[in-house]
């Protein structure tokens, strides 16, 4: 591998057999990734390569996709755009917080978790809204990692809301239904991307010890790069608990 340097331009060469400068991202699909429940990311939690949450290429380098009918929340829903059905090629924001809503931000390359508080916007918790989030990555400059730019739109559902009729018969008491804990996290751990269901990752199933549970992943290598939360399972409800009771990943 030869690397020639031009001071007067500035220019870096790369030459050699098979030495292919990669100067630009191909990207061939965008995702949007996020802890999926309900309405919300059409209820796949973390599915890097899921087809349904594909965005559409509305223009040259932007692209857009729009959720129906989710429940208005204060931070509960956490989202990240990621290319090619992978985790290599990803944004997020410098560190995990709040997205601006109605207004244009910048994005990190890799970077944390997004949160979308639609409540701060001014929509009623448990209210319907309708969420359209586009990516443009027009300025997006690989070889800096720098330039994209994403937009969160939120605006009430324009869904007519279901009349149920009222009824007479008495109510009857369900009993409550049991909690399921599984642990998720990185495939790389987990066995699993992001896989809290245990119907979907029987093998990480948490076994009750007295009020505790646990759950042991044999012979891990030594490394730096194990990321999992906690996700309890009551019914058909789904709750992603993080480090200290926190949204953020151990």
């Amino acid at each position: 591998v030869t690397v020639t340097f031009d001071p007067a331009t500035n220019k870096i060469t790369v030459t050699g057999d098979g030495v292919k400068m990669v100067t630009d991202l191909e990207v061939n699909s965008i995702t949007v990734v996020g802890n999926g429940e309900d309405n919300w990311l059409n209820g796949v939690a973390w599915g890097v390569d899921a087809e349904v949450n594909h965005m559409t290429q509305v223009s040259d380098k932007v692209y857009q996709i729009k959720y129906e009918n989710i429940e208005s929340a204060d931070d509960a829903y956490q989202f990240k755009f990621a290319a090619n059905d992978d985790w290599a090629a990803s944004w997020g924001l410098p560190e995990q917080s709040a997205t601006p809503i109605g207004e244009e931000f910048d994005l990190a390359f890799n970077g944390q978790n997004m949160l979308l508080n639609t409540v701060s916007a001014g929509f009623e918790e448990d209210s319907l809204v309708d969420v359209t989030i586009t990516l443009d990555l027009t300025k997006f400059d690989y070889p800096s990692r720098s330039g994209a730019k994403a937009t969160v739109k939120v605006e009430p559902s324009t869904e007519e809301p279901t009349t149920t009729e009222p009824t007479t018969e008495e109510p009857t008491t369900t009993p409550a239904a049991d909690t399921t804990y599984v642990v998720a996290g990185t495939e790389n751990l987990t066995g699993y991307e992001w896989v809290g269901t245990p119907d979907a990752a029987p093998e990480n199933v948490m076994t009750a010890d007295g009020s505790v549970f646990t759950k042991t992943f044999s012979a891990v290598p030594a490394g730096e790069s194990y990321q999992l939360k906690v996700v309890a399972n009551t019914g058909d409800e789904q709750k992603w608990i993080g480090l200290d009771g926190t949204d953020n990943n151990v």
